[in-house]
């Protein structure tokens, strides 16, 4: 259930239903705090003085969470953290059979509950006629200084507990580390406080830290270069900045964006290459000394192919090479330095182009008829 209204919040305690126009309760009730949006799991996010939460990548039960609050059990996709202010868990596949027997557990341990219900400006207040279906948007749950608040629906569910009382021990729990599955891979950046990680290497990493200085970003492109990483790619604006940079090292790539102003964010993903020979002719050289960094087909046809040139005449090499099994070179762009940005050649009606992307990647497009 995703709710995203605002205006009037209709809390119905155990017997008594009150309209709160106040700032109170109506403020612990804010439904944007209780958002069960799926979205919010995946994005990126930090830390800061409102109440963002920072990814964990956890997809379970917290162990800083006091016994005394019971675990809900469940399949749980995505846990945020705040220290001093939210613990916030998302479920998947959810039945309603579920959330009643938790609060049924949590009742029985002396939880006291209010049943809320949104309602959005202009429509008519139902607040009544729902609940007496037993239909409610949340649930806000409190016991001494223990603040829990349960949203659920279409399969769904977004458990907020705030973390008043175990601040220092959430805080403690989270100091983040460098994940463990790139150790020997990726080293972690120097002079950059963890404050988000999401995500795995089977998908991707998207790392977020807290630059100690402008200095930081280089440090670290020139860190990586020593481990063997090349620059793939840039994102400069009209300015000549360069907002994002992607490297690459056998099948790992990383991409950096963020100017340390403060926030440095690195994205980690592992690309298992399709092998030459499994998409093109045999007969089709591979271009030597180019480390192969992509390889996409479009269609029965077309294939385009990124590799990471070890020398300076890898293109005109592999024209040359091209040449003598039957291409003939129909164009070469030279630019103001006499280097070879494109090379056009055809064989029949097969076409194939290089390009010098960057100084660190050539482009391959290959057009095949048969």
């Amino acid at each position: 259930m995703h709710i995203n209204r605002t205006a009037l919040f209709i809390i119905i305690s155990t017997l008594t239903i009150l309209t709160l126009t106040g700032c109170g309760l109506v403020e612990k009730a804010d439904p944007d705090r209780i958002s069960s949006s799926q979205d919010s799991a995946n994005q990126s996010v930090s830390l800061n003085e409102s109440s963002s939460f920072p990814g964990t990548g956890m997809e379970e039960w917290p162990n800083f969470i006091p016994d005394a609050i019971p675990e809900l059990e469940g399949d749980i996709s995505a846990v945020m953290v705040a220290p001093e202010s939210h613990i916030r868990i998302f479920y998947d596949n959810v039945t309603e059979r579920q959330i009643e027997n938790y609060l049924s557990l949590l009742q029985n341990q002396g939880f006291e509950f209010s049943y809320i219900v949104y309602q959005q400006e202009g429509f008519p207040d139902n607040a009544e006629e729902r609940l007496a279906k037993g239909d409610y948007d949340a649930v806000d749950i409190t016991k001494g200084e223990y603040h829990l608040n349960l949203s659920s629906g279409a399969g769904t569910a977004v458990f907020d507990i705030y973390t008043d009382g175990f601040e220092d021990l959430v805080a403690q729990a989270m100091t983040l580390k460098w994940p463990e599955d790139l150790s020997g891979k990726l080293s972690e950046p120097e002079g950059c406080a963890l404050t988000s990680i999401i995500g795995s290497l089977e998908s991707k990493y998207i790392i977020q830290c807290n630059c100690d200085d402008s200095d930081v970003l280089l440090n670290y492109v020139a860190q990586l270069n020593t481990q063997n990483f090349t620059v793939t790619d840039r994102s400069i604006t009209t300015e000549g900045d360069t907002v994002a940079r992607k490297l690459q090292k056998d099948s790992l790539i990383v991409t950096l964006s963020g100017m340390c102003n403060p926030n440095l964010t690195i994205e980690v993903e592992s690309s298992d290459l399709v092998e030459w020979t499994s998409v093109l002719p045999k007969d089709l050289p591979q271009p030597a000394d180019c480390t192969l960094s992509n390889i996409q087909t479009s269609g029965p046809n077309t294939t385009y192919i990124d590799c990471i040139p070890e020398k300076d005449d890898v293109m005109s090499s592999y024209a040359d090479e091209l040449v003598r099994i039957g291409f003939t070179e129909m164009t070469r762009l030279v630019n103001e330095n006499d280097a070879v940005g494109m090379i056009l050649l055809t064989r029949d009606q097969d076409l194939i182009t290089l390009s010098l992307e960057s100084t660190n990647l050539i482009n391959i497009t290959i057009y095949l008829e048969n």
